[in-house]
């Protein structure tokens, strides 16, 4: 019988183990993606980290998990992007939360319908991103931890490239 491949060791098709960098609430950081011509193509800073914000949508639930988190992002788009990952990078389902006991929490849980409809459009980013412009939403997570690590991965950590993680509680 053939022994499981670990996928964090870089084979002839992967090449380098990705990581998460620890970044501080406030700090920019940016993602290029591999098509790129440029810099980078998306500068973005999560501001602000809240635990148990509150929904102020029309038909809001509670949150499904215990704790809603919400992330408060500035996002900045290079007028060169391409688009290929960028409009998808800050999808809720490449969040994850990783307690203080280990437990990662992701996908579909922290990403429940409450989270959805939690706030009104106007706080939330569209579905795409385009090129040029700046962007001030937020991310609403549905969580059983109000302690550990949000970690975010690009497009679910299925590229090589590494991911950022922020500190639960931290201020700006």
């Amino acid at each position: 019988m053939t022994p499981p491949l670990n996928p964090l060791v870089p084979s002839p098709t992967r090449k380098r183990v990705p990581r998460m960098v620890d970044t501080k609430v406030g700090e920019k950081t940016s993602f290029t993606s591999p098509d790129s011509t440029g810099g980078p193509d998306v500068e973005f800073t999560v501001t602000k980290i809240t635990v148990n914000g509150r929904c102020t949508a029309p038909y809001a639930q509670k949150a499904e998990n215990g704790h809603f988190l919400f992330l408060e992002m500035s996002i900045r788009t290079a007028p060169t992007m391409t688009g290929l990952y960028a409009s998808n990078l800050f999808n809720p389902l490449y969040f994850s939360v990783a307690g203080p006991d280990g437990t990662v929490e992701d996908g579909d849980s922290i990403a429940s319908s409450p989270t959805y409809g939690c706030l009104p459009d106007s706080k939330r980013l569209p579905l795409g991103l385009e090129p040029g412009r700046t962007y001030q939403a937020t991310i609403v997570l549905d969580a059983h931890n109000i302690h550990g690590k949000v970690r975010l991965a690009p497009a679910g950590g299925l590229l090589d490239t590494d991911g950022w993680q922020w500190q639960l509680g931290e201020a700006a």
